[in-house]
């Protein structure tokens, strides 16, 4: 049984949010997207009136976050706020609440919405993450192309010519699909807040038997949303399988995280799937309403490599 606390994915995961209005008809909005310093989706958010604040788009988070810095900006007083147990991919520590009047992305806004404030790196140039609190009503599109985010009923299906995989909204809302990378099946969280991919020793161990040749590219850190820095170790693994569609020599971080223990995801293959896999698709569709996780790809385009410096996770 999953303990009634705040999780953290690559970004925020957390249990029972509050669920946001959604309207029958039409696209509740269209918003315009930039990206921060490592490539992850950021919207323009309002808070309180004020803004517009930079949030990054996160899929693999059930809970919206503030960063300290837009908690003081916003006035925000956390001396002796409630404080919860966040548990995070590399570990859990106790993190304030902060109660925030309105949260708006375009025409949707919440009111009276209990926010975490979360210090640590995952944020880089963002002021907090929007999660699925705020998208989870309906359908969320992510046009990587025209740099822009949609949220809508479930509507027909699919867009068109998108390749169409049936999703487990696990916990309520985090997204999980089935995969193959060569020929061990896994299953994968599509999270779009997380800068890498990251493995678990089963799906490291399965990869190893599989093809013994596979070769360490050496370690990296990495940092989660709380606990402490964790030590990965870079494996190229030979193909990634989505539905028939393939993108050949990926980089993939492996760690015995808290995450995977948290979740009970240790005893089989899985992996968070991030950015760099992700960014390579024209436009990727969470249907939550539906339970269908959807892409569009022009071609695969290799990845790169980036052991060099520390991942948020």
């Amino acid at each position: 049984m999953i303990p009634r606390a705040l999780c953290v994915a690559a970004a925020l995961l957390a249990l029972a949010p509050a669920r946001a209005a959604v309207n029958e008809e039409g696209p509740l909005y269209a918003t315009p997207t930039t990206a921060d310093g490592i490539g992850r989706v950021v919207a323009p958010v309002f808070v309180n009136g004020q803004g517009p604040y930079r949030f990054i788009v996160d899929t693999g988070a059930n809970r919206s976050t503030l960063s300290p810095g837009l908690a003081r900006a916003l006035g925000i007083d956390m001396r002796g706020a409630p404080r919860v147990l966040v548990h995070g991919v590399t570990g859990a520590e106790q993190a304030p609440f902060a109660r925030i009047g309105e949260m708006r992305v375009g025409a949707v806004a919440r009111q009276g919405v209990d926010m975490p404030v979360i210090a640590n790196r995952i944020y880089a140039s963002a002021d907090g993450i929007m999660g699925a609190d705020h998208i989870s009503g309906g359908r969320l599109v992510i046009d990587f192309r025209r740099d822009r985010i949609d949220l809508s009923p479930a509507g027909p299906g699919a867009p068109v010519g998108a390749t169409v995989m049936p999703a487990q909204m696990r916990f309520g809302r985090l997204p999980v699909v089935a995969v193959r990378i060569g020929r061990v099946h896994a299953k994968a969280v599509i999270d779009t807040g997380a800068e890498r991919s990251l493995g678990n020793p089963a799906l490291r161990a399965a990869l190893m038997q599989d093809n013994p040749r596979l070769a360490s590219e050496g370690f990296t850190p990495v940092y989660g949303a709380v606990g402490p820095e964790a030590r990965a170790e870079l494996l190229w693994a030979p193909r990634l399988n989505l539905a028939g569609v393939q993108i050949r020599r990926l980089p993939i971080l492996f760690a015995d995280t808290h995450f995977f223990r948290f979740w009970q995801m240790e005893s089989e293959p899985a992996l968070l799937i991030g950015m760099d896999v992700l960014g390579q698709f024209d436009m990727l569709t969470v249907d939550y309403r539906r339970r269908e996780v959807s892409f569009r790809i022009a071609g695969a385009r290799p990845v790169e490599a980036r052991n060099e410096r520390a991942s948020r996770l």
